[in-house]
């Protein structure tokens, strides 16, 4: 029985760490962008499986090549320890997605054009010499434009598979902005956890730069935002719910809470974000 439960925690665990719970979370998220606004439900899928690639690809990349530098961040060990499995997973995804690739090219080159800027930008968030989550208090912003670049805006672009700009209108940008709000506020909590790390290593996030009391002032309010904005679309009942539990996942935030609060609670609300738009919008 105690063998059983430590696999189904080291299978949870390689879920999490690996990255695969948070690229579905991304998945759905940009598909909810299509049920939502009726946009091309073919786009919302190709993007949605791009955006699942990049997403576990560049997160991994990204904490592997943290873990090859000096760290006080656990962590990181554990992308040490799993490198290789995790390289032979990127490289199945992306020839997997090779196929998937070539037969919409033409359809959504104009979109992949735009998402190129995106890619160039994720990568030297973490790489040197720009190294751009160092930059003060930007962090979570620039985390939380990319995502609803990716996988809001550019989806709305397409309407049957048809390109054009004129698709994003009042109530599309009120999405846009209030996605950007959501996903930049439950970094908070993140940064929180890693509050001693990234004071050490001179990373000027929100609780280093202005305390955690402050920081979390600061997501509540950024989640307030995205209530509001969510007036002129149709899930207010959807954003006002997940709104009220992401605030109450910051309030009750701090360094030292188990890994899973942050890794399944908070990440978790953007899976439930779809999950709700689901059961409350959906007839």
């Amino acid at each position: 029985m105690v063998q059983s439960k430590n696999i189904g925690i080291k299978l949870l665990d390689f879920f999490i760490y690996s990255n695969l719970l948070i690229s579905v979370a991304c998945f759905l998220f940009t598909l909810q962008t299509a049920l939502a606004f009726h946009a091309s439900e073919t786009a919302a899928a190709f993007f949605g499986i791009t955006n699942f690639i990049a997403t576990f690809s560049l997160y991994n990349l990204q904490r592997i090549y943290q873990s090859t530098k000096p760290y006080t961040d656990h962590r990181l060990a554990w992308y040490q320890r799993n490198k290789k499995y995790l390289f032979t997973l990127i490289l199945l995804f992306i020839s997997l997605y090779y196929s998937v690739f070539i037969n919409n090219y033409i359809v959504f080159k104009n979109g992949l054009l735009l998402y190129l800027p995106a890619v160039a930008l994720s990568v030297v968030y973490f790489l040197p010499p720009f190294a751009l989550r160092r930059m003060p208090v930007s962090k979570i912003f620039l985390i939380g434009g990319v995502w609803a670049y990716t996988s809001v805006f550019i989806p709305l672009l397409y309407n049957d598979s048809v390109f054009s700009f004129s698709n994003i209108g009042l109530h599309e940008t009120s999405y846009i902005l209030a996605q950007l709000c959501f996903i930049a506020a439950i970094c908070v909590p993140f940064d929180i956890r890693d509050f001693e790390n990234d004071r050490q290593n001179s990373i000027k996030t929100l609780p280093v730069q202005f305390g955690l009391g402050k920081s979390k002032t600061i997501g509540i309010v950024v989640l307030l935002t995205y209530i509001f904005l969510a007036q002129n679309t149709t899930q207010f009942a959807v954003f006002g719910i997940t709104g009220f539990l992401g605030i109450l996942l910051i309030y009750f935030s701090y360094e030292h809470k188990h890994r899973y609060y942050f890794s399944v609670l908070v990440d978790g609300l953007i899976i439930l974000q779809f999950v709700l738009y689901i059961l409350l919008t959906r007839n």
